[in-house]
């Protein structure tokens, strides 16, 4: 089974300073359409990069989740997201200096060499219905979040 997976992260400082969000579009392909199959959604509390917190979390928490659900077994998906660094630190293209793109990448990289993803850079907040869903995903995980 093919999936394909939006992600988006968001920070709304004037909501909640203290959390960022994050969001994920799940898409099951079917007679070669997408058809939404989940969504997920929540937040990084304590943020130190802002909305990056959460467009990396959001990756984190898709890999996760197809883990879970296929216990264990390798995995295929395409993760299309709208932030550059999801891909730049994954491919060493950008250098991860801080300690959370340090983890990040440690991570996806790891992940990469278990399971075939894919990843692929779409224009943010440009009628992507899948970007628009992860997106407003990310920004009710900071509305609903009452930590």
């Amino acid at each position: 089974m093919s999936y394909i997976v939006y992600t988006d992260g968001s920070y709304k400082p004037s909501i909640n300073p203290n959390v960022s969000g994050w969001g994920a579009a799940i898409f099951k392909i079917v007679d070669g359409e997408e058809v939404l199959e989940t969504v997920l959604y929540g937040v990084v509390t304590e943020p130190t990069m802002r909305q990056v917190d959460g467009e990396l979390e959001a990756v984190k928490q898709t890999i996760s989740h197809f883990e879970e659900i296929n216990n264990g077994k390798p995995i295929e998906i395409k993760i299309i997201y709208d932030y550059v660094g999801v891909e730049k630190w994954a491919t060493s293209e950008w250098k991860a200096n801080k300690p959370d793109t340090i983890k990040y990448k440690s991570y996806i990289q790891e992940k990469m060499k278990l399971h075939k993803i894919s990843l692929e850079w779409t224009k943010g907040h440009a009628g992507n219905t899948g970007n628009e869903a992860a997106d407003r995903l990310a920004g009710e995980a900071i509305i609903k979040y009452r930590g």
